[in-house]
């Protein structure tokens, strides 16, 4: 259809609206026309050539040029207006659950306010259709729903069990996507999203794709103190994104008038799985908080979060807003890491690595005894539960770990065989072999743990020199082809950064024994002092996997722990390396050769 035309005049003066304070200017503007008439006058005046005609024909034109001066400032310009009449859709949706028979809008019901609404645009709606050749579409929904039998009208009553808004998008984007021009989709409801067939939020997005607006408008107020009523009133995970296997918050606050000082049972669901159930108490009307904590899936993708109330109250206004949803994305990002070791400069420096990586979830438990672990190192100490990715054994003895949880080391050796989750063991006074010297100190030999170890552990701890060596950790010619050896791509630059460490007080102090290499399977990438020679340092091997498409675990044997050498002041003659006296670890009797 031809769109309306309309011509017009229109100016753009170049000075601005005429105020008070223009007064003297344009005073002095009708001065200068005077001055120019009478300077025209005195000019030909006595004149023999000059005639009163001439005289006037003169004035005439220099007064006709000052006034196109002025309409030249004033820019005129013809401009046309046009008004597109293209055929265009603009659809309307109002929320029929039964929560929008609650009675707060001005003393009118939420149902009934949003007809009134509609009613008084109605004028408004049939102009769009007579001049500008807009379809309008107006649907009602709850649940179930279906645009070719929900059509708003007269007879609808809100009396829907729950406000679907992922199915109500879902097929009202299959019926309109191929409308040539989409105004809008204009959305109004009084609650949140309730529905378990489709999230709302993807449903939503396919709008942007095809250009379309979607309006949301919320009606109704909070509820009366005078309505008995629980309702949850916002949720919000904390991250969000969250990375896989880490700590995911769950934050919401909960209405309730009515029954202030009531206590209530919190569930927490992840895509209808349930994580968890607490008590909480109402205490307040309005704003109730509640904080709930469990663990984001292992897959990475969009999930739904939500918090229910259990066994809610059959006397309150509505139950429909017991429940409330949203989504959050799950990334891949985020390796979750279980340390344990006994305090000391080794730790701090793989805290300092890790906990200040984002790209990590760091959890750290400090053991230095065998006495009964606390109730969060129990928690730590829950590997089902907690869906650890790797876990780093440092300078403690079997015993310090099962008086916390009896099964760990067994779990332990479960998860790496069976599930491929990442294990290393590091150097100490109690790691690997042990130390014959220090009580307690037996070695891992004969443990779960030994099973996926790369090396073949002494049965007892070997005998070792009384003042440990400091020794070169030389890397071998497999070791140089690792991405855990290569401190830079290129290889002269490698090897002089391992020449550095190598020299000096940089040097490592001592190293666990840890026996021969299992098999053909195992790495040696590191040797102490002679890369063909030297005693293991650093063997690596992929454990379990294979059998039903399960994947290897990446498991590490390092027999030193005073890495934390490798900090310390460069070369530079105006450092200085710590006294010997006051280096962590010196003199120890730990490292045995």
């Amino acid at each position: 259809m031809e769109p309306e035309r309309i011509w017009h005049v229109v100016t753009n003066p170049a000075w601005r609206p005429f105020t008070d304070a223009d007064v003297p200017g344009y005073v002095i503007l009708l001065a200068c026309a005077i001055a120019l008439v009478g300077l025209t006058i005195w000019t030909y005046v006595g004149s023999a050539a000059s005639t009163p005609r001439r005289v006037g024909i003169l004035i005439a034109l220099r007064l006709t040029a000052l006034l196109l001066a002025i309409l030249l400032a004033l820019r005129p310009a013809a401009a046309i207006t046009e008004i597109p009449k293209l055929p265009s859709t603009l659809i309307i949706v109002v929320d029929s659950s039964e929560s929008m028979s609650v009675k707060d809008e001005a003393n009118f019901t939420r149902w009934e306010a949003v007809r009134r609404v509609l009613d008084k645009c109605g004028p408004l709606l049939d102009q769009m259709r007579d001049d500008q050749q807009t379809t309008v579409y107006l649907y009602h929904f709850a649940r179930d729903f279906d645009p070719d039998r929900d059509t708003l009208n007269d007879d609808v009553k809100p009396d829907g069990k729950r406000t679907d808004f992922g199915t109500m998008l879902s097929k009202l984007y299959d019926r309109h996507q191929g409308e040539r021009l989409l105004r809008g989709l204009i959305i109004l409801s009084d609650g949140a999203d309730n529905g378990t067939v489709k999230p709302a939020l993807p449903e939503a997005t396919r709008w942007r794709g095809i250009g379309c607006p979607v309006y949301t408008f919320a009606v109704g107020g909070p509820t009366s103190t005078d309505q008995k009523d629980i309702a949850f009133t916002s949720i919000n995970p904390d991250p969000s994104p969250v990375a896989i296997k880490a700590d995911l918050k769950v934050k919401a606050k909960l209405n309730a008038p009515g029954f202030e000082g009531r206590k209530t049972k919190i569930r927490l669901k992840i895509d209808d799985e349930v994580k968890g159930t607490e008590e909480f108490e109402l205490a307040k009307t309005t704003d109730n908080e509640i904080e709930m904590t469990t663990k984001a899936p292992d897959r990475p993708g969009e999930v739904k979060v939500s918090l229910e109330v259990v066994d809610p109250p059959s006397n309150q206004v509505t139950t429909l807003n017991d429940q409330i949803d949203t989504y959050v994305t799950v990334t891949r990002e985020g390796v979750r890491v279980l340390v344990i070791s006994k305090d000391g400069w080794e730790l701090q420096g793989i805290r300092r690595a890790l906990a200040t990586d984002k790209r990590f979830d760091y959890v750290e438990a400090i053991r230095a005894s065998e006495a009964p672990g606390t109730p969060e190192e129990a928690r730590q100490f829950d590997l089902a539960a907690q869906r650890y990715d790797v876990v780093i054994l440092g300078d403690v003895a079997p015993e310090m770990l099962t008086a916390v949880r009896p099964t760990i080391l067994n779990e332990i050796r479960n998860l790496v065989r069976d599930k491929g989750v990442g294990f290393a063991m590091l150097g100490g006074a109690y790691s690997l072999a042990g130390n014959p010297d220090i009580p307690g100190s037996n070695g891992w030999a004969g443990t779960p743990i030994a099973d996926i170890l790369p090396v073949r552990l002494p049965q007892k701890p070997p005998e070792g020199p009384k003042e440990p060596p400091l020794i070169q950790m030389v890397p071998t010619d497999q070791g140089l082809q690792q991405y855990v050896m290569r401190l830079d791509a290129d290889r002269r630059k490698n090897q002089e950064a391992w020449d550095v460490l190598n020299t000096g007080y940089l040097r490592l102090q001592g190293f666990n024994e840890m026996g021969p290499p299992k098999d053909d399977r195992a790495m040696v990438q590191a040797r102490v002092d002679n890369p063909r020679e030297g005693k293991p340092l650093l063997v690596s091997w992929d454990f379990g996997g294979k059998e039903g498409g399960r994947m290897a675990a990446r498991v590490i044997a390092f027999a030193a722990s005073d890495t934390w050498r490798w900090t310390q002041p460069g070369s530079d003659p105006n450092n200085r390396a710590l006294p010997r006296n006051l280096t962590p670890g010196s003199g120890s009797r730990w490292c045995c050769g």
